[in-house]
């Protein structure tokens, strides 16, 4: 039995797959020991040849069969961040050692308040609940509201940036081993 192997450098563009090494077999379609070379870049091998021939070029193949899941890799380690992110910050702020919520709702409250905190209009103290509701913080005037605002912003700002640091050191790197290495320690 003799088998014709076709590489796929020799494959049709369109049928090849990103970086799977040139001289890896591509197609190998058995005929009988009467058959003749048909002489179109194929190889005419015996099984014992092509198992020669794999093992030849198996490292150049085995780096980029691992390569290949580096992309979703990548993906997989950014998804954990930003899991690790939305968890920071749905934990909260701290302000005068009580707990406050950094919820979207939350946000746009701190936000407002801190856009009306000069206004005539608005009477102090302002109180605003803890995360868990089991207590509140009284904000005596604008200048509190300004630094509590601040805090929030500060602590939403820390995580967000914290995160995008992980991911930058995901975006540059370019081995399996190098993404692996990336922890989340926040």
């Amino acid at each position: 039995m003799k088998l014709l192997v076709r590489l796929y450098k020799d494959m049709p563009l369109d049928s090849k797959s990103d970086g799977i090494p040139d001289g890896w077999p591509a197609e190998v379609v058995e005929v009988d020991d009467s058959t003749s070379d048909p002489k179109d870049g194929r190889l005419f091998l015996s099984a014992a040849e092509l198992e020669s021939y794999k093992v030849d070029i198996q490292a150049e193949y085995d780096v980029w069969a691992l390569q290949s899941k580096l992309p979703q890799l990548k993906g997989g380690k950014f998804d954990t961040i930003d899991a690790r992110t939305s968890k920071l910050i749905s934990e909260g702020f701290s302000y005068l050692s009580k707990q406050f919520s950094l919820s979207a709702m939350a946000q746009s409250t701190w936000t407002g308040l801190y856009a009306i905190k000069d206004e005539p209009a608005l009477v102090y103290p302002v109180k605003a609940n803890t995360i868990d509701d089991n207590d509140f913080l009284e904000i005596k005037d604008s200048d509190e509201v300004r630094v509590f605002y601040m805090t929030a912003v500060a602590t939403y700002r820390a995580h967000l940036d914290s995160g995008t640091a992980l991911k930058d050191k995901v975006r540059v790197a370019s081995t399996i081993d190098e993404v692996n290495a990336i922890e989340d320690n926040r």
